[in-house]
């Protein structure tokens, strides 16, 4: 019998030390990332803002820098896949 009370009390204890650890560390710790040099919070990189293309052929809006580009006279076309460009070049050899 006084083997089961220790061993209970052994349990509220760990139970208590993981409550008490878990709290300080969203407390003090957890949000408070820094730079170890500068002992700044570190800050994400800047987003880097990209003038979206239409594709001729679908109409669907890309990134200028993941669109396949192709030349056509003195204009630049965007399309969005390989796909779209190789629809577009069969039109252009039809008409």
């Amino acid at each position: 019998m006084i083997a089961f009370f220790g061993f209970l009390r052994l349990i509220v204890l760990v139970f208590l030390f993981c409550f008490l650890f878990k709290y300080l560390y969203n407390t003090f710790w957890k949000h408070k990332k820094s730079n170890f040099f500068t002992n700044k919070k570190s800050t994400p990189p800047p987003i880097k803002e990209e003038q979206m293309k239409k594709d001729p052929i679908c109409g669907t809006y890309i990134p200028e820098s993941l669109s396949i580009k192709y030349k056509h006279g003195k204009k630049t076309l965007f399309f969005c896949s390989e796909s779209c460009k190789e629809k577009f070049l069969k039109t252009e050899k039809n008409n």
